[in-house]
């Protein structure tokens, strides 16, 4: 009898500390006292200022020479832009019809910050409203071609048939993680950031990943 009290102690641990496990495993957000919020902003359009490629490889477990930098920021709304970085993950597929072996590119990109309460960045995420907003916003952009926005907008317009938005609880900001993207959304206070992964098919990997990354740009943020 006391056998199978200690055993059933034992398993009540164990599913409470499951229970309490953040989503992305045991990784944490964590906003350093320097973080200022002003640098995340004006370095928006390049953040690889904030996230240096070097310490980037180094959490990746890769050589600083395999890290590829690219900035998305052809977009006039700089809340639009992003930094991807991007390395060969060892892996090549098929190309269909030709016969000749791709080589297949895992990514970060890391960017889309825009001033906003944690109100509104609720509605945005937790509400779902995040593409019927971004549709909203290019549709009434007169700085935005309008020949790039009718294809923009019938591309958010698809992709929102499929797109799901997660709370992540437990992390120490609040976050939504979104799917079929792999993409971390946080927010800091007075803005949002988004974390993208494609590393493969492991969601809760990728996850723990893009925590880690958006660790990274808080500290460099806290650094300039």
């Amino acid at each position: 009898m006391i056998r199978l009290r200690i055993t059933v102690a034992v398993l009540m641990l164990i599913v409470l500390s499951v229970s309490c496990r953040p989503d992305g495993g045991s990784k944490k957000l964590d906003i350093p006292a320097e973080f200022d919020e002003i640098v995340l902003l004006a370095r928006r359009s390049n953040l690889s200022f904030l996230i240096p490629p070097a310490e980037l490889a180094t959490l990746l477990g890769k050589d600083r020479e395999q890290i590829i930098r690219h900035r998305k920021n052809y977009d006039p709304d700089a809340s639009r832009h992003a930094t991807v970085f991007s390395w060969p993950s060892g892996q090549t597929v098929s190309m269909e019809g030709i016969g000749d072996e791709m080589e297949v590119f895992h990514s970060v990109s890391v960017g889309y910050v825009r001033e906003m309460t944690e109100a509104e960045f609720g509605q945005r995420y937790g509400e779902g409203k995040a593409l019927e907003q971004d549709i909203d916003a290019l549709s009434t952009n007169p700085d935005v071609d309008a020949d790039i926005a009718v294809e923009e907008v019938a591309y958010l317009a698809e992709q929102a048939k499929s797109v799901t938005y997660e709370q992540v609880d437990h992390i120490g900001l609040p976050a939504y993680w979104e799917m079929p993207a792999q993409a971390l959304h946080i927010h800091t206070g007075g803005a949002s950031v988004t974390v993208a992964i494609n590393m493969g098919d492991n969601e809760q990997k990728n996850k723990g990943m893009a925590i880690q990354v958006a660790n990274l740009l808080l500290a460099g943020a806290a650094k300039h």
